[in-house]
């Protein structure tokens, strides 16, 4: 009898556990995957060209600046971006409702190589007595935690696959290092002079030079999620999303 009435307690505190993990409206997300600016111009890539001027005019820019009378105006060239990010999404689902909010924080790694140039005279009277020419090929990397605020709506919900979009605001910390190996060349009448020389600077460092490079980047968030329930409250997530760039993750969700 005692045996029976202590099953009879396990079977209750279980079914009520079971009850409480398929009403309660928390769930948790972990994934991770690449990241690229491609194909958009989002507001980080931008960032990096200013970035990228700034600490070329604040090195081969100070060189022409000794003998260039005019301004200087360097061309930046990015190339192909490559990164990857990982993180966890918190969610909270309305009751009812085919709506969850959802607060996400990621950890990114990216980098981007580019390729920056300038060139200019000088001239006196119409003559021109030098040119001066700098260019540079570099690498600028970002890295950081980057938070974001989410609503979710489900739009499909078909046995164990679900579809739903999402959207939100993102902030992301603007903040790494470039390395720049540059070359300035200046041709006179009496031959050329060229000036080697290899950066290795973090963007505090630029903006320790005065120039305005921000700190933090806003931007909004658009995406969607394709949820395949692999158990009661697991299930295996594919994501997609545009923000400052394209992430295109997978990860596993939890109901709590």
């Amino acid at each position: 009898m005692k045996a029976k009435g202590t099953s009879v307690l396990v079977l209750i505190f279980a079914l009520a556990g079971a009850a409480r993990a398929q009403t309660s409206p928390f769930e948790i997300q972990a994934f991770g995957g690449g990241w690229s600016l491609s194909p958009f111009r989002p507001l980080v890539e931008t960032e990096c060209e200013r970035l990228i001027r700034s600490g070329f005019s604040g090195s081969v820019g100070s060189v022409l600046a000794l003998v260039s009378l005019s301004p200087l105006d360097a061309s930046v060239s990015l190339g192909t971006s490559s990164g990857y990010f990982f993180g966890g999404t918190l969610w909270y689902r309305f009751e009812g409702s085919s709506w969850a909010a959802g607060l996400e924080a990621d950890y990114f790694d990216f980098r981007v190589p580019y390729a920056v140039s300038a060139a200019t005279t000088l001239d006196v009277l119409g003559i021109p007595l030098a040119s001066i020419r700098g260019s540079g090929q570099g690498t600028a990397r970002l890295h950081g935690v980057a938070l974001s605020f989410l609503g979710r709506w489900t739009v499909v919900s078909a046995g164990p696959l679900e579809v739903a979009l999402r959207g939100g605001l993102m902030a992301m910390p603007f903040e790494g290092d470039f390395r720049l190996d540059q070359t300035t060349v200046v041709t006179t009448l009496v031959g050329d002079i060229r000036l080697p020389a290899t950066l290795n600077e973090t963007f505090d460092d630029i903006r320790g030079l005065g120039f305005d490079v921000p700190s933090l980047l806003l931007a909004p968030v658009l995406g969607i999620d394709v949820r395949i329930r692999l158990a009661s409250r697991i299930a295996l997530v594919l994501g997609a999303e545009a923000a400052q760039g394209t992430f295109l993750s997978a990860g596993l969700s939890l109901g709590l």
